[in-house]
């Protein structure tokens, strides 16, 4: 969906941003600086075959062979990445270092029980400072990490102008 001059994918697990990631690299035509929000780092690795391309026959196969933790780790050779900024610890929102952004990589766990190690304030701030920036937000709904009611009004009022 385009919202305020931004593209907003919402996925279910936050592998999926591979479609956006794939778009946004297309467009752009260079390496993207992504700030990832989450309750989880995602830096598991991947232990497939990792292709050296960026192309649709490779987004395919991550598609099919990535999981839930290990899709940045998947592109690592393809020079899609240029910098991934982690919000995943209590005192990555205690910065305020800028930071290049393209793609915001927001996973609404962090709104769940897991992400309790950071206050509500905090992660309001931090996301807000990226969203109002960046032309590219993909939100994972995370299944199985927060109750997916509580996911959608969370969703809905960064949706909401003026995030």
């Amino acid at each position: 969906m385009r919202v305020d001059d931004k593209d907003i994918y919402l996925c279910d697990n936050h592998n999926k941003i591979l479609v956006p990631l794939f778009h946004a690299y297309s467009s752009l035509k260079r390496p993207l600086h992504i700030v990832h929000i989450d309750a989880h780092r995602d830096d598991a690795l991947f232990l497939k075959e990792k292709p050296k391309y960026f192309n649709e026959e490779s987004l395919r196969y991550l598609l099919s062979e990535t999981r839930i933790s290990d899709f940045f780790d998947a592109l690592s050779e393809t020079g899609v990445i240029k910098t991934i900024n982690r919000y995943t610890e209590s005192e990555s929102y205690l910065s305020d270092k800028e930071v290049s952004c393209d793609v915001l990589s927001l996973d609404i766990d962090i709104f769940g029980p897991e992400g309790d190690f950071v206050d509500l304030e905090s992660k309001i701030k931090t996301i807000a400072r990226f969203w109002n920036k960046v032309p590219v937000v993909c939100i994972a709904m995370s299944p199985g990490f927060i109750d997916q009611d509580y996911a959608r009004e969370i969703i809905k009022i960064f949706l909401k102008k003026g995030t």
